[in-house]
């Protein structure tokens, strides 16, 4: 055997998941499949630009940018005492379908843009998450906090 070679298995029977282990706690079990039930349609867009914090702007009027593979998400957040308001575009711009999609909620809205550009406006604040589907293009931002 070489030095890289192990003559053991890396997971024992003991702990080789079985699905019928019963020391794990029903509440974490059930928080991991709540959150297995959130799971994203497509390409995640991740946050990689807040400017909360990469710019101390302040929370009543701050930027947002989402990266996916090809597209981006601006979105400019303005946040009032009762409520928040959503305003950006997606990079390139493309025409389809956008949809603010709330957590815990059996509803989302939904607005059709022809050049890439949306507003959702008067919402609660909460999680949410933005969505964009055209045909052959299906991305969502990571949820994030309004």
């Amino acid at each position: 055997m070489s030095g890289n070679e192990r003559s053991e298995p890396i997971l024992t029977p003991a702990q080789t998941p079985s699905g019928d282990d019963k020391s794990i706690p029903e509440e974490v079990a059930r928080a991991a499949k709540e959150a297995f039930s959130k799971r994203s349609r497509g390409e995640v867009a991740l946050l990689v630009y807040d400017s909360l914090v990469d710019a101390d702007d302040p929370p009543e009027h701050h930027e947002l940018r989402f990266e996916g593979d090809r597209l981006r998400f601006l979105v400019h957040v303005s946040v009032r005492p009762i409520d928040v308001a959503l305003v950006g575009r997606l990079e390139p711009p493309a025409a389809g379908r956008f949809e603010l999609v709330l957590e815990d909620a059996d509803l989302s809205f939904v607005q059709d843009s022809s050049d890439g550009t949306f507003h959702f406006e008067p919402m609660a604040h909460g999680l949410v998450r933005l969505a964009f589907n055209a045909p052959g293009r299906q991305i969502q931002t990571d949820w994030f906090r309004v």
